[in-house]
């Protein structure tokens, strides 16, 4: 009975210790255990890490030419804006002062244009003929008392008297004179005529200049309210109620940024590519981004006409949105390396 009871324990044992080692060998196997997928036919994906940065494609830094007070501002930061829409406002009395003094220099030049061409039309025409009139008239009342002259002098003198003959002389002598002086009006009339269009020719180009200034001070005056220039979103607002700014007119730097509005609606990614990977890189670049290009060989204007043209273009991600993927386009690539230690 003894022995039956040891038997059994012997055959327990033996089962058990078969099960657990064939079991624990099992799920050691498993792990082992290759999977088997449906072999397709596609493109093979590389990525490829890189470090750089995210900026928007299109970033305005918003500028005045008019100077003058905030008093107003329309839009904080982060607000989306379209063109046209009110960023700033300024004080209008200091630009609406020189509008007027424009006004003012430009009504005073219109005058004086006025005036240089009546100059002109009298230089050419009453000043001229009156000149060559005189010269008409003098110069058959010349010839007669040189004929008078040359007559009583031929007569003997016994016929005549010494006075007669000495007026006869001064009559011709102050016709003559007076020819020459006419001669000399007449010259000094037609000389007239280029300096009256002179004149005219620097009337207009006074007048013009008043033309702009006013031009300039009218686009001031509109300028006090200041707009967005793009569709985008306000990134900063550089300025603050009481503020006094100057105009880009007025200072050599340009005027004073009063905000920066950026279009995010296109992005760029600025990155610096490992050396090992640059060549798969050129790969997909297009013939635009490949350092040697033609000159004439750039992008289209539209990003959608580039995507177009790209067999592979390359899909982006970022740390930031690590499960949004964004397709790109190779637009540049730097043909000279950087070393990085």
């Amino acid at each position: 009975m003894k022995n039956l009871v040891i038997g059994i324990l012997v055959v327990i044992l033996v089962v058990v210790g078969y099960y657990t080692a064939t079991t624990n060998l099992r799920l050691r196997l498993e792990g082992l255990e290759g999977k088997t997928e449906k072999v397709i036919r596609g493109d093979l994906t590389l990525p490829i890490n890189a470090t750089g940065s995210v900026r928007p494609a299109l970033r305005v830094e918003i500028k005045s030419e008019a100077s003058g007070e905030v008093i107003e501002i329309a839009r904080e930061p982060g607000d989306r804006i379209r063109v046209g829409d009110l960023l700033i406002r300024l004080q209008k009395d200091d630009e609406q002062r020189s509008v007027d003094r424009a006004s003012q220099d430009l009504a005073i030049a219109q005058a004086r244009l006025e005036t240089a061409r009546i100059r002109l039309d009298l230089a050419k025409n009453s000043d001229l003929k009156n000149a060559q009139a005189q010269v008409d008239q003098l110069v058959p009342m010349v010839e007669l008392a040189k004929f008078r002259m040359d007559k009583i002098e031929a007569i003997e003198k016994s016929l005549t008297s010494e006075e007669e003959i000495l007026a006869r002389r001064v009559e011709f002598a102050r016709q003559d004179a007076q020819l020459d002086a006419a001669i000399a009006n007449f010259e000094k009339a037609k000389l007239a005529i280029p300096l009256s269009e002179q004149s005219v020719i620097e009337a207009e180009a006074a007048h013009q200049a008043a033309q702009a200034s006013l031009g300039d001070a009218k686009k001031r005056l509109q300028e006090t309210d200041v707009t967005s220039p793009i569709d985008g979103v306000v990134a900063d607002i550089k300025t603050q109620i009481g503020a006094v700014i100057q105009g880009g007119k007025t200072t050599f730097t340009g005027g004073t940024v009063l905000a920066v509005v950026i279009d995010m609606d296109q992005v760029l990614v600025e990155a610096e590519v490992d050396e090992s990977d640059i060549g798969r890189v050129l790969e997909i670049a297009p013939p635009w981004a490949r350092p040697g290009r033609e000159s004439d060989l750039t992008m289209p204007a539209s990003v959608e006409e580039a995507l177009a043209l790209v067999e592979h273009p390359p899909v982006v991600t970022v740390e930031s949105f690590r499960d949004v993927e964004f397709t790109g386009i190779v637009q540049y690539i730097k043909p000279e390396p950087e070393s990085r230690s």
